[in-house]
């Protein structure tokens, strides 16, 4: 991007500690050769070689690296967003990447339809599907969720509120700060930060999101590409300090949700019921010396915020209250690791096998 041009999309990566993975980010986002594009890396105070490796990539001109002004992930995405100066922005974990040619597709056809005014106002949050891949930069599968609402409806595209409660209803998460493109001076306006000092942050700021707007779109036209299966991952690590953070923004979420009765808070409230039931697999991932204390903080807040209205979490949750929450969290953490097996590691073999 020249100096002349005016910025239309604004990309955000938080570098930390990733000097294994920085690099293909990077690449990956730079080679879309995007004209109107930034690409913002801001960076901590590393013990490895990520700051000297993005300072390689600001000296050939392709991003624009700023120290953050404290500490932590949310910190460092609040840094991003003062100094975005695109129309539009959207967020990258560090040791994830986009597929170049879809990344490049997407950009394009957001600014096509801004300059032909496709859309009665600038919508103030944009939802898409993604990718699931490996790091050797093999992609597993596409997740369908957005596709699948598109179908329902026979549309692609819908500026009302209803959308919401009915993404957030869908099989498949909703708070993962990269799968968005936002305004900016929707955020500005708002005051939207991410909750800087504790983890959680992503949750807590799309919800917070979704309940504000009214302007969101759905769409799939899916480029990035999210690495569950990575062993630098903060998310491999968990304490009793990440699940207590965690336990409040439930709290802190469904305490809103409670004040209004619309149906997308509704769906949001269920869903965090849920979100609950599929984090108990925590109890068993914290040290023995945590462990207690976990399961007796999960056991008090499903009492506190009440039980999934449908699926097979509403029958977990009642199985929970009546004593049964370490067999239940237990059957819970084995299944989510032979899931992982089937889904993730037996794809990246497969992928592997065919190099």
């Amino acid at each position: 991007m020249t100096a002349t041009e005016k910025v239309f999309f604004s990309v955000i990566i938080a570098a930390y500690n990733v000097e294994h993975e920085i690099a293909a980010c990077l690449t990956s986002i730079c080679k879309a050769h995007c004209p109107q594009t930034e690409i913002i890396v801001v960076l901590g105070a590393s013990k490895d070689r990520t700051n000297e490796i993005c300072a390689d990539y600001e000296k050939q001109g392709l991003v624009k690296c700023v120290m953050q002004d404290g500490k932590g992930l949310s910190n460092a995405r609040n840094c991003g967003i003062r100094h975005a100066s695109g129309f539009y922005l959207t967020f990258a974990d560090a040791d994830d990447w986009v597929v170049t040619e879809r990344f490049a597709a997407f950009v394009q056809c957001l600014r096509r339809a801004a300059e032909k005014r496709q859309f009665r106002a600038p919508f103030d949050v944009l939802a898409n599907d993604y990718l699931v891949g490996d790091n050797r930069g093999n992609v597993l599968f596409v997740t369908r969720q957005i596709q699948t609402i598109r179908k329902n409806r026979k549309q692609e595209r819908k500026l009302t509120k209803d959308l919401i409660s009915e993404f957030a209803g869908s099989k498949g998460t909703f708070w993962n700060a990269w799968r968005y493109v936002y305004r900016t001076a929707y955020l500005m306006e708002q005051g939207r930060a991410f909750w800087e000092g504790h983890t959680c942050e992503d949750l807590e700021f799309a919800v917070k999101t979704l309940l504000d707007t009214r302007r969101v779109i759905l769409v799939h036209m899916p480029y990035y590409c999210y690495c569950p299966v990575r062993p630098y991952s903060l998310m491999h690590r968990k304490d009793l300090v990440m699940i207590r953070d965690f336990w409040m923004v439930e709290r802190n979420l469904l305490q809103i949700c409670g004040c209004e009765s619309s149906l997308d808070t509704r769906e949001i409230e269920e869903k965090l019921k849920k979100l609950l039931i599929w984090n108990l697999p925590d109890i068993w991932e914290v040290g023995r010396r945590e462990r207690r204390g976990a399961l007796l903080g999960y056991e008090m807040l499903i009492k506190e915020i009440g039980l999934p209205e449908q699926g097979w979490e509403k029958y977990a949750g009642r199985l929970c209250r009546w004593g049964g929450i370490g067999v239940v969290s237990g059957i819970l953490y084995c299944a989510k690791w032979i899931r992982r097996a089937y889904r993730y590691h037996e794809k990246i073999m497969m992928c592997r096998s065919m190099e």
